[in-house]
């Protein structure tokens, strides 16, 4: 992961958490694995909300950031 990558996933964490979401992370060391991703959880009911399908931890950080886009709109997430 370069460090571009890891600045956007933070964004998505601190935006996800302003919004009672977690944005969680597998632990899978091989990238090319089918379920090494991210999910979206409600921080609430625990409950997956994005990346569960067709299996656990199915997003990547594009997948992550149209999520937001759709849910909240354009201005959580834009760099400067």
């Amino acid at each position: 992961m370069n460090v571009q990558e890891k600045v956007m996933e933070n964004r998505f964490r601190r935006v996800l958490l302003r919004r009672g979401c977690r944005l969680m992370k597998s632990h899978r060391r091989d990238v090319n694995a089918v379920d090494s991703g991210y999910i979206v959880i409600d921080d609430y009911t625990r409950e997956i909300i994005s990346g569960g399908e067709p299996h656990v931890f199915s997003l990547s950080l594009n997948d992550v950031k149209n999520y937001i886009q759709q849910r909240w709109g354009d201005r959580f997430i834009s760099f400067r």
